[in-house]
């Protein structure tokens, strides 16, 4: 930020006050020597919030001028909360569930995507299209996503992990029609199985679900189901088709609820 150079013969220093996400209640941030004009503001700054800075110049006998008028800047902020998507599937994912910015609206910003592998990253008015390379492509991608407003404030992620899940592998249906009273997570059936089992589980309200497959040792094999359902009971297929016998522990998180069960699979 810069200012003009107070030019009173008694001039000491300005005092500068910031405050967060509120524009009434600022406080002292820095001080800056007189004649300089000019500061760098790297103190606390966090993407997503408003900063709003007031000035007063400062003379020997520590008197000071009425407040500038007032500045703010925004920082843009990328929220990623997606690492998983189906091959054979493009998934397109809402703009403004991922990308925010204090003072400018979507359409105001710059949104780059680099450093892509194994993953198709465009752009569009309001979603971001994301889809695997070769289409039928599993395993792992990556990209780096850099949002940037008008007058130059940026946030980037550098290499965000998306988990590409065969989508040919699993298949969620509804099971019944009711609404649930409570989170159930039952026993897969049949078990033990070869090489395909069922999974039911029920949600009273609309929930984040995510169903993880575990080894003995507790290390995550593979993300079954991750998706946003809405109340009901439902029967997620999973082929396992890919996998060496033996136990396996499967687990679900869906909003406060959590279950882990074991399964058998038999060659």
């Amino acid at each position: 930020m810069s200012w003009d150079r107070n030019s009173e013969v008694d001039m000491a220093k300005y005092a500068l006050y910031r405050s967060e996400n509120d524009s009434v209640n600022l406080k002292r941030h820095a001080e800056i020597t007189h004649p300089k004009t000019t500061y760098i503001d790297s103190l606390g700054i966090y993407p997503g919030n408003l900063y709003v800075y007031t000035l007063f110049a400062v003379d020997t006998a520590n008197n000071y001028s009425d407040p500038s008028q007032k500045a703010d800047a925004g920082i843009p902020k990328i929220t990623w909360n997606i690492d998983m998507i189906y091959n054979k599937d493009t998934t397109y994912i809402p703009l403004d569930s991922i990308v925010f910015d204090p003072d400018n609206t979507i359409d105001e910003l710059s949104i780059n995507i680099s450093d892509t592998i194994a993953l198709a990253c465009k752009i569009t008015k309001d979603s971001l299209k994301l889809f695997p390379v070769p289409f039928t492509r599993t395993g792992t991608g990556s990209f780096t996503m850099t949002v940037t407003d008008p007058e130059g404030f940026y946030d980037r992620k550098t290499n965000i992990q998306i988990t590409i899940l065969d989508r040919s592998l699993m298949s969620l249906k509804p099971a019944t029609t009711d609404s649930p009273q409570k989170y159930e997570f039952r026993q897969n059936y049949p078990n033990p199985f070869n090489p395909t089992t069922q999974i039911e589980f029920a949600v009273p309200e609309p929930s984040s679900v995510r169903i993880e497959l575990y080894n003995p040792l507790g290390q995550r094999v593979r993300v079954l189901f991750e998706n946003r359902v809405s109340p009901g009971r439902y029967t997620l297929e999973v082929d396992l088709k890919d996998l060496p016998s033996g136990v396996y522990f499967y687990g679900i998180q869906a909003e406060n609820y959590q279950s882990v069960k074991r399964m058998i699979l038999l060659r």
